[in-house]
């Protein structure tokens, strides 16, 4: 009698996501870049957020996490390190699987903790902060070996790069301001434009301006520079404001490793 298989071998492991089985998932390496000058109305609970909205989508078993800050004069406007985070994984389908359930809900608290611990800065060196950010993307093979997505937590009142400043204020023309930012084979996300702080009252009692008013002209401008200051602005995902979902959302039309739609 000829012996029938009852079951066929399945990549099961593909099935489930939240970094729980192998299969076909690939790797994501995402670097995000806070903003946290005293004029950004951005918070560590924004960044809490997109972490969240992060482990919410199927990854490989070397995914990882980099959180960074913008710096200030005692950095030498170079950014800090918040920190480096593995992305909780396990290759069995039972065993660890509460383990690593456990690691993803307690990772957006930690992260959070660790920004915490940084104080808020006089100046907003953002560039420099995004471009550190590429740059510790770029060894894990960016579109080719793995996702790699920039998240950029920041208002986008850039005060440290002269030439972006003018622009961003409309003292050059913005079409000719050249792309200063390689993602190539990265996407990104710039959250919290509209997350600005206007200005505060000071011990002494006087009102000191931070921001100055915004109009719909200056907000578009703003948008408009920073899509065009990355060498693929069609790969540039810009929002209002920094929840799980836009980190999320952006996880679903990234494009994929092998793959650069926008040279």
């Amino acid at each position: 009698m000829r012996a029938f298989t009852l079951f066929h071998t399945v990549p099961l492991l593909a099935l489930v996501p939240n970094g729980w089985l192998v299969g076909q998932n690939v790797n994501l390496n995402a670097a995000v870049a806070v903003d946290i000058s005293n004029s950004s109305g951005i918070s560590c609970q924004d960044v809490a957020n997109v972490t969240r909205g992060i482990l919410e989508h199927s990854y490989g078993p070397h995914s990882s996490l980099l959180v960074i800050s913008t710096g200030d004069a005692t950095s030498a406007n170079e950014p800090r390190m918040i920190g480096f985070y593995d992305l909780p994984f396990t290759q069995t389908m039972l065993e660890g699987r509460t383990r690593i359930k456990q690691q993803r809900n307690a990772l957006p608290q930690h992260v959070m903790d660790d920004c915490a611990k940084f104080a808020r800065t006089t100046v907003s060196p953002i560039v420099l902060a995004l471009r550190a950010g590429l740059a510790q993307l770029y060894p894990f093979g960016c579109g080719k070996k793995s996702r790699c997505i920039l998240y950029a937590l920041t208002d986008g009142e850039e005060n440290r790069e002269p030439g972006f400043r003018r622009a961003l204020n409309g003292n050059q023309v913005s079409s000719g301001h050249t792309a200063i930012l390689d993602n190539t084979g990265i996407d990104v996300e710039i959250c919290g434009i509209s997350q600005t702080i206007g200005g505060k009252i000071e011990a002494n009692g006087k009102h000191s301006v931070l921001t100055r008013n915004r109009t719909s002209d200056h907000a578009e401008r703003l948008a408009r520079i920073w899509r065009f200051a990355f060498t693929r602005p069609n790969r540039v995902h810009i929002a209002n404001f920094c929840t799980s979902s836009v980190a999320s959302e952006l996880l679903n039309v990234s494009s994929a490793p092998g793959s650069d739609l926008h040279q």
